[in-house]
């Protein structure tokens, strides 16, 4: 097993919370939600008597691919309550919105600065220019080193399916050779004032094997396709999870 190192400096050892294989923060709403359309008839997939056409009762939440991008990697979560804040600000162009992070903690806890603002300069003419509020662009400071073994990288992107006020620019990073990694992030709440609460996950980390890869575009024939098609709809559902998915392990 492959081992991605989180480290910290000694003095917030124990004070910052610690990263946290992504299946623990799955959200609360899907935990709720049923796999089947009808609770009370839990074949997966039905046979329309009327017209022969096979109806699906699975919702979402038997969606393995779904629940794996969920599960998979690792979350860093916000340290402390956030009051988001917007006020109005005079600028050579008029006036504009600005954001105000308020931290519960600060000074010497290691929650004063982890927070910047950047240019929105930075994303200029952009469609994340447009998405913003406020002042543009902004910056989750990770206190924490993220190292992984050679020729392995770390994708870091919002958690999905948190419905988050802000949203992490995705990234790749080579943390087997830098392994500090910061968080530009866009906010999208056009609320005047956002608490975020502790606990609230900020980043997934899906560390991964860099390797080369070359594409290649064919066809293949309509017997393929076939049995393909015969091979999925012969099963009750869930064909996928009980015949092609590959277990993946974070701990």
């Amino acid at each position: 097993m492959k081992i991605i190192e989180f480290s910290i400096d000694e003095r917030l050892f124990g004070v910052m919370p610690e990263p946290v294989p992504a299946k623990k923060m799955v959200p609360s709403w899907y935990k709720k939600m049923s796999p089947f359309v009808d609770k009370k008839n839990k074949f997966a997939q039905l046979l329309s008597i009327e017209d022969q056409s096979l109806v699906n009762n699975l919702t979402m939440k038997a969606c393995i691919p779904i629940r794996d991008s969920i599960v998979s990697g690792y979350t860093l979560t916000l340290p402390a309550d956030i009051m988001v804040s917007r006020v109005k600000k005079e600028t050579d162009s008029g006036v504009q919105d600005e954001l105000v992070f308020s931290w519960l903690l600060g000074g010497d806890s290691g929650f004063g600065n982890a927070v910047e603002g950047h240019t929105i300069d930075q994303v200029k003419n952009s469609p994340l220019e447009q998405a913003a509020i406020g002042e543009g662009l902004y910056k989750f400071n990770n206190p924490w080193r993220i190292k992984t073994p050679p020729g392995y990288s770390c994708y870091f992107f919002s958690p999905p399916y948190h419905h988050l006020p802000y949203e992490v620019l995705p990234a790749i990073v080579d943390t087997d050779g830098i392994h500090e990694v910061n968080f530009p992030f866009i906010w999208k709440d056009a609320a005047e004032a956002v608490k975020l609460k502790k606990g609230l996950p900020l980043v997934q980390i899906y560390p991964f094997k860099r390797e080369e890869w070359k594409s290649e575009i064919k066809s293949h024939s309509s017997l393929e396709t076939l049995k393909d098609k015969s091979n999925f709809y012969s099963h009750l559902g869930n064909w996928y999870r009980d015949f092609i998915h590959k277990k993946k392990r974070f701990d």
